[in-house]
């Protein structure tokens, strides 16, 4: 058996969202046939149709959920394009789940192809990223991998227990031959109800029921088809497979001070994290310049923090070097700041044990989805770490003498309809001058956390560029957004938009998967390409950002937008205020 990667889900909420719902339309055929609320022939007969404005085949059965889909034509960016993903069946066999879905094309204007499902925003991956959430056991759950997938790496988003979604966008006119169905295999959730991420840049469904030993039944073979690589045209009958490797990964939040230090909490647990950059020497284990000064700001947050409790004090290193002299170099240093934190504690109840994790425990992955080095990250997962479970009420910030990187002030603009507010975000550095008009969509409490909805387009009058984001790793200074921690390194992502509470200095980042999944827009739908017409994006933060009396909304170093969004919690442009 290959080992696996599961590991205990953390923080409850409820993940609600505005792009999927369930559908209650009546098809408008045009004749009088007797049709069903949902559109359907009361007695099916089969065959590619009209339904609720997309192709589909009557015979199939009601859908758990959908969503319908819409970007800017890929090919223009002057008009939409458009598709609908439907989740027909998730059902559960042992210790493994399977998800069967339609890709449905609409019945008039450009569609899109199955291949916005994929992930990693490689026009060459061919299956599709999905995964699902469990809020009540607070897991975020993958696909089944093969044996001898990296579950570290972004090349495993296409390496899962799945059919393939490779067809492309179609102009206006298109009718398709045939119904494209697809599935993926799962590892079984704990709950009885999960929610569904579609992709890398659709909000989660809200929570479906998982069936019990009801697999799905093909009733319009022929006309409605699986893209699997065996001959008899479906998925394998058995459910995964025991050589699978399984990634269930807990929600994790992080929490940065702008004076330098970090907090993420997992399994309840406090991780209160120093960059080991400002501790120690390259390759050293000697503390080094003013880390005295900075473990002392350490010890007056211990002393009033984790009074009576044993803490972990937990070294850390990224992935350069061999990973046995990062592992002894991470188990030295943690030595090192307990000999100097423990005497200074000793009358305050606090005991202290050492750990060393070496390259295997990062906060955000080294290295880009192309295989180059994300420095930023790097950086951050260079650490020193005090774990436990505070005790008291109390700041977990530590001064460090690092300081958030100024941003220029976004200059709000007239908001187009759909939009509570937009503003805009100049392209920072000197490799050019476009700028973006950031769109927000919705500010929604979803239990622990709160979710951000907003797009991205050029600013009226520029003209369209379908390679707006194109760069190289080394070429980053341009990017509006950042360089993407969860996908090819241009793609716009939300990895790096996040919440600054300007009065306590606390910088909220999106939530994530044990820091390998996030619960945002991994990458944009237009990936490299900017239009005029807007492209969506999403991400959840812990609730506590929207509990700050103060907000910005900084978007990587590129700009900060001042919005009250505590004041904007439960408004949706779509729906309007709760």
């Amino acid at each position: 058996m290959v080992p696996t990667v599961v590991r205990k889900a953390l923080i409850s909420s409820a993940l609600i969202s505005t792009l999927l719902a369930v559908a209650a339309c009546t098809g408008g055929d045009g004749g009088g046939a007797d049709r069903s609320p949902d559109g359907r022939d009361a007695e099916p007969t089969g065959g590619i149709e009209e339904i609720a404005g997309y192709y589909s085949d009557p015979r199939l059965p009601e859908h758990l959920s959908e969503v319908e889909i819409s970007l800017p034509d890929p090919n223009t960016g002057e008009s939409e394009a458009t598709a609908k993903a439907q989740v027909l069946s998730l059902d559960r066999s042992g210790d493994s789940v399977r998800l069967v879905g339609a890709w449905l094309r609409p019945a008039s204007g450009s569609s899109l192809g199955s291949h916005e499902l994929t992930g990693g925003s490689n026009y060459f991956h061919t299956v599709p990223w999905i995964r699902l959430i469990d809020e009540h056991a607070e897991q975020v759950i993958e696909p089944l991998y093969s044996p001898e997938t990296d579950v570290m790496s972004n090349d495993r988003k296409d390496t899962c227990l799945c059919s393939r979604t490779t067809s492309k966008e179609q102009a206006e006119g298109f009718v398709p031959t045939e119904i494209e169905l697809f599935y993926a295999d799962f590892p079984a959730p704990e709950s009885d109800t999960v929610s569904v991420m579609l992709g890398e840049f659709l909000e989660p469904s809200a929570e479906i029921p998982v069936s019990a030993s009801e697999p799905f039944e093909n009733p319009a073979e022929g006309t409605a088809e699986f893209d699997v690589p065996s001959d008899s045209g479906a998925p394998p009958a058995e459910y995964g497979a025991e050589s699978a490797q399984r990634s269930v990964l807990p929600f994790t939040s992080r929490v940065r001070s702008v004076t330098g230090s970090s907090v993420s909490v997992e399994d309840e647990q406090t991780e209160l994290s120093l960059p080991a950059d400002v501790l120690f020497d390259v390759d050293s284990s000697e503390l080094d310049g003013d880390a005295e000064a900075v473990l002392d700001g350490a010890i007056d947050t211990l002393r009033t923090t984790a009074q009576g409790q044993e803490v972990v004090i937990a070294g850390h290193t990224d992935d350069q070097g061999e990973e046995d002299y990062n592992q002894t170099l991470s188990e030295e240093r943690a030595e090192t700041v307990r000999d100097y934190i423990e005497p200074k504690l000793a009358d305050d109840g606090i005991s202290f044990t050492t750990e060393g994790f070496g390259e295997t425990d990062p906060l955000a992955p080294n290295l880009t989805a192309d295989g180059d080095p994300n420095e930023d990250n790097r950086a951050l997962n260079r650490r020193v770490s005090f774990v436990y479970q505070p005790s008291a009420e109390g700041d977990l910030s530590v001064e460090t003498g690092e300081e958030l990187p100024e941003a220029p002030a976004m200059t709000e603009t007239d908001a187009p309809d759909g939009a509570l507010a937009s503003a805009i975000l100049e392209q920072p550095g000197d490799r050019g001058d476009t700028p973006l008009r950031i769109d927000l969509h919705e500010v929604v409490e979803t239990g622990d956390r709160v979710r951000i909805g907003y797009s991205f387009a050029l600013v009226d009058g520029e003209p369209v560029n379908p390679n707006f984001f194109y760069g190289t790793s080394q070429i980053t200074s341009h990017l509006h957004f950042g360089v993407n921690s969860f996908g090819m390194p241009k793609n716009p992502s939300s990895s790096n938009v996040t919440v600054v509470g300007t009065e306590s200095g606390q910088q909220y980042w999106p939530m994530t998967g044990d820091g390998l999944s996030c619960l945002c827009t991994e990458a944009a739908g237009t990936r490299i390409n900017a239009f005029t017409m807007i492209s969506p994006m999403y991400a959840d933060y812990p609730k506590a950002a929207i509990e700050e009396s103060g907000t910005v909304l900084r978007f990587a170093d590129s700009g900060e937008w001042d919005l009250d969004l505590p004041s904007l919690v439960g408004q949706s442009a779509a729906e309007g205020s709760s």
